[in-house]
């Protein structure tokens, strides 16, 4: 019976209070959430499991950096699978956004944060002293801390110490009505980003501690190359020597062959530096007179590398008028020739030779004079003649040509699949030509969605190869995710230029680098199609009534969604040229829903403005993030708003995230300024830019008022775009608010994405 007890009161007062007795004898000392006293004997026991004990200290560490590697890839892969990750309803977007940047540490950290400055009993005074500059105080204690807002810095202990975003400016944030709590990612140090180079381990090399401290100059930033890609580089160098060797004359051969063999004594007795160094680009020996019509060198001199000053004298153009009296005997014309033939000389046209033959007959060789033609004392001038002319096509021309007509066939295949006069499946290369250039959902949607090849995860880092002689090119069966594809095709162009290399994926197969491309050409038309499906659905659910249109935006109520669906279908999602400018059409698919606009999206509106009313001249939105105050003003030119015959100019410019606006009257000398915030601050802004940069572009120089628009104000995070451009439409017309004018924001925006792709296509860019 007392052993049933004992065991009783055993596992009563120790199996159930195992987590107690150990904080209790570690005297709460924090413990990273692991509460086992053998946590160093377990963790040895696992490496024990994948590495030996008989292994050097260089082994091990490269086969524990191996398989990090490997699990950080595995980990990765199940992240990025569709569906690994399903986003609940609650979820913070900022949230989401910054986890797939920062560690999970560092993330539980500013979360922290953020929960305090968000939430209802958190009470701090924020006084703006300075742009930029705020003071943070606290209600309930009176700690003041100072925060640089734009730079989102604070000097509390939290932030000073984690270098993470703190509380206190995440709440001056908030005050100050920026569009987003969390600061910038460029705000948060590279240690705690995942992604920076700075955490990749796989970058250099692993070297050994030390406690002996020296000085020492900066090493040269090369990055390390493996043995492997060595071998690679010089065999496939080397081959190309070898292929140049095997077609010189005998001369050249033996100069170069020559060269080759000082290089590798110097590479074998540890010299190559001071090989490299005291090596010139003078090679005894061989000719300094290039052939005539051809930039390549000519053949070889046979005479002495002494004597070539000397005998170069010689190799001039004979006078055709030199009488045959003064010749000599035939015996003694020979000689000369004779000693002619041994110094370099200039290869003529026939007609020339043929000329300089018959003269020769009753002339002699006489060396010239002339100073052109003298050959300077000292190191001799290689002479190289004119470039020959080429007939027909360059090379790039008839590239440029055969792209050309490849992309035709292209299109008139994708227009018999989407006509149905074909239906077999579309191959990788036809789909990439098609898309590869100027296409559009309505065009070349039919034909990509035959295209029959499945889409597989592959695990692991490509291994790049040289592309063996005879080697068939390998076919492809499926098409891996497009981040390994985009790591495949940087690796590839790390690599020197020339060579044929491959990719390859142990599992999968080898592709070489234009089927590589091909992919990734496919899987952006693939997102861009999404896209354009997505603005079509929206544009089904756009509603307004007819009472809440008025001037100037009545000008599109006749249009019906069919038509604004056909614009969309049919835009070009490639480059688009416009004046000087290139825009990518799937850009403008900003203005659906309530996305933030992107600086593509308002500079094609500001282009329509100018385009629709008379007498208007723009400003292009880049100009505020230039540093150098001589750019601003350059950029700010550049679509001609200084012009005379322009009464009006618009510009809309990025503040921190957000978008405001600016109408500058000639004839009245007054800047009409809107801020959709109506924040002093954002006014200040747009009041410093006018006056530095448009008042001397626009020799306006102190003559300039300034009004704030006051009468409308954005009700979300996002639409600042939108309404920027609006507020501008409606000053120029000297159109009238109406607050039913916010219940038209999905209109305004279907109807400035209608009329940015109309101005856009005015010659289509299909045709």
């Amino acid at each position: 019976m007392k052993p049933i007890l004992c065991i009783r009161r055993f596992l009563d007062n120790w199996d159930n209070s195992q987590e107690e007795w150990v904080s209790y004898l570690r005297g709460n000392v924090p413990h990273l959430t692991n509460n086992t006293n053998n946590r160093i004997e377990s963790n040895w026991g696992k490496m024990k499991d994948v590495i030996k004990g008989t292994s050097s200290i260089d082994e091990l560490v490269t086969t524990l950096i191996t398989l990090q590697e490997y699990a950080e890839g595995q980990y990765i892969a199940e992240y990025h699978r569709v569906g690994s990750r399903p986003r609940g309803p609650d979820e913070d977007p900022e949230f989401a956004a910054l986890g797939m940047q920062i560690s999970p540490f560092a993330f539980r950290l500013v979360a922290e944060q953020h929960g305090f400055a968000t939430r209802s009993n958190t009470h701090f005074n924020v006084e703006l002293v300075s742009p930029g500059k705020a003071i943070v105080t606290s209600s309930s204690t009176g700690v003041t801390y100072e925060v640089n807002v734009e730079r989102s810095r604070c000097k509390c202990i939290f932030m000073e110490t984690c270098l993470l975003p703190c509380r206190h400016v995440m709440y001056a944030r908030i005050k100050l009505s920026y569009e987003t709590v969390i600061p910038p990612m460029k705000s948060i140090p590279g240690r705690w980003i995942v992604h920076s180079v700075i955490n990749n381990i796989a970058e250099g090399d692993v070297v050994a501690g030390s406690l002996l401290e020296v000085s020492a100059g900066p090493l040269p930033k090369l990055k390390p190359v493996s043995a492997s890609d060595m071998y690679i580089q010089s065999k496939a160098l080397t081959e190309k020597i070898v292929d140049r060797l095997a077609l010189q004359t005998t001369p050249t051969f033996s100069v170069a062959y020559k060269w080759l063999e000082d290089f590798y004594e110097a590479l074998n007795n540890g010299q190559v530096v001071d090989f490299a160094r005291s090596n010139t680009a003078s090679f005894p020996g061989l000719s300094r007179v290039a052939s005539f019509g051809a930039a390549t060198l000519s053949q070889t001199s046979f005479a002495d590398p002494e004597t070539q000053l000397d005998t170069s004298k010689q190799a001039s153009e004979v006078p055709p008028t030199q009488p045959a009296s003064q010749s000599g005997s035939r015996s003694q014309d020979n000689n000369d020739n004779d000693g002619a033939a041994a110094s370099p000389v200039t290869s003529l046209p026939i007609s020339k030779v043929s000329s300089r033959a018959v003269a020769q007959k009753d002339t002699e060789n006489t060396p010239n004079r002339t100073e052109s033609n003298e050959v300077s004392e000292g190191r001799p001038q290689w002479k190289f003649a004119e470039r020959p002319l080429v007939h027909g096509m360059t090379k790039a021309q008839r590239r440029d040509e055969k792209k050309k007509e490849e992309r035709l066939l292209a299109r008139d295949l994708a227009e018999k699949y989407r006509t149905g006069k074909v239906t077999t499946p579309a191959k990788l290369e036809d789909v990439a030509r098609l898309l590869d250039g100027t296409y559009s959902l309505f065009h070349a949607k039919p034909m990509a969605e035959t295209l029959m090849l499945p889409f597989v995860n592959v695990q692991g880092k490509a291994q790049i190869q040289l592309f063996s002689v005879g080697q068939s090119i390998p076919s492809v069966k499926a098409i891996p995710q497009l981040e390994q594809v985009m790591e495949a095709i940087c690796a590839m162009e790390l690599r020197p230029k020339g060579l044929e290399l491959l990719a390859y994926w142990p599992g999968y197969s080898s592709l070489t680098k234009d089927q590589l491309e091909n992919m990734r050409i496919v899987y952006e038309a693939n997102k861009q199609f999404v896209l354009v499906m997505k603005t079509s659905a929206w544009m089904e659910t756009v509603e307004w009534t007819i009472k809440d249109l008025c001037a100037p935006f009545n000008d599109t109520n006749a249009v019906t969604k069919s038509e604004f669906k056909g614009y969309i279908e049919t835009l070009n999602l490639g480059v688009n040229k416009f004046e000087n400018e290139e825009v990518e059409g799937y850009k403008l698919l900003d203005f659906r829903e309530n996305l933030w606009l992107h600086s593509t999206s308002i500079l094609m509106a500001l282009f329509t403005l100018r385009d629709e009313y008379s007498r208007v001249g723009i400003v292009d939105p880049s100009y505020h993030h230039f540093a150098e105050m001589a750019q601003k003003r350059s950029v700010a030119s550049g679509l001609g708003a200084a012009d005379p015959k322009y009464e009006r100019v618009l510009g809309i410019f990025n503040v921190g995230s957000h978008w405001v606006a600016f109408m500058i009257d000639k004839n009245a000398k007054l800047s009409h300024m809107f801020d959709p915030l109506q924040s002093e601050r954002n006014y200040t802004a747009i009041e410093r830019s006018v006056r530095k940069v448009m008042d001397h572009v626009l020799d306006l120089e102190g003559k300039l008022g300034y009004k704030k628009i006051d009468w409308c104000e954005q009700q979300d995070g996002s639409s600042c775009g939108i309404w920027c451009i609006a507020v501008l439409e409606m000053l120029v017309v000297g159109a009238t608010w109406n607050n039913k004018i916010y219940r038209l924001q999905p209109y305004l925006r279907m109807r400035y994405l209608y009329k940015v792709i109309s101005l856009l296509m005015k010659p289509a860019a299909w045709e």
